[in-house]
């Protein structure tokens, strides 16, 4: 089966930056699915506000120090241009009740306004996409296409997941304070909202052009404090000073 995307998200899908897909339907398609996009060429204003976004959910994933995940040197149009793993589909009220996500996967459901989500991971870009016309919702790729597709495919999962472990509980709840070592889930003073980076900021960091709130600030700066601690090296102990006589 095959799903055609605008760009730039179409290319970002299979790049392994976009792990949420929204849709005003639901599906019962698992596996296999095919990434085309579409024909709209996109603006130079949505490929820089969509590159910000997926930088900001790259640093919530890995922490503000891994700069930022490899995009697209172009966004083709009208063409295949890689494949994903859908592993399940589920309706958002559902999505936002699995309290282990990490904020990253949250910002990404976040940013869909739509009722169902398709959760990808195994992303995979094609090193040569080829022309092609697409179709509404998914649609069936010729099977002469999809053989030749595939001999090109590259692994390209920037920020894995394991959707299906969130979802049946094998993953824990995050820690309320800190998450991945730099972001807090909950903002001390957040008022109890389920992402303390975004307080106050919400718009903004939808957009891709936010900086978070001060609780993201905080646990960066504790996260530096804790790199000044030199840890004590192994196998040497304090001796007591003998007393002179």
């Amino acid at each position: 089966m095959c799903m055609t995307l605008h760009q730039p998200l179409a290319s970002m899908m299979v790049f392994g930056l976009k792990r949420v897909e929204g849709r005003g339907w639901d599906s019962d398609w698992r596996g296999r699915l095919w990434i085309h996009a579409a024909s709209l060429e996109p603006s130079p204003d949505d490929v820089a506000k969509y590159e910000a976004f997926y930088t900001e959910v790259f640093q919530l994933e890995f922490g503000r120090g891994a700069g930022k995940p490899q995009f697209p040197l172009h966004y083709p149009t009208s063409c295949l241009v890689g494949c994903v793993h859908v592993v399940d589909v589920v309706a958002r009220e559902t999505f936002e009740t699995w309290g282990s996500l990490p904020t990253s996967a949250k910002l990404e459901g976040d940013s869909n306004g739509s009722g169902f989500y398709f959760l990808c991971q195994e992303q995979k870009r094609m090193v040569l996409p080829f022309q092609m016309s697409g179709q509404h919702k998914l649609w069936k790729l010729d099977r002469k296409d999809a053989e030749r597709a595939a001999k090109q495919l590259r692994a390209c999962e920037q920020m894995p997941i394991d959707f299906q472990g969130h979802r049946d509980g094998r993953i824990p709840p995050r820690d309320a304070e800190v998450e991945d070592g730099a972001y807090n889930i909950r903002g001390r003073n957040g008022g109890g909202n389920r992402d303390g980076n975004r307080d106050g900021n919400r718009d903004g960091n939808r957009d891709g052009d936010g900086d978070g709130d001060g609780s993201v600030a905080r646990a960066t700066t504790l996260q530096r404090r804790r790199r000044l601690r030199w840890p004590r090296r192994p196998g040497r102990r304090s001796q007591p000073r003998r007393r002179s006589r």
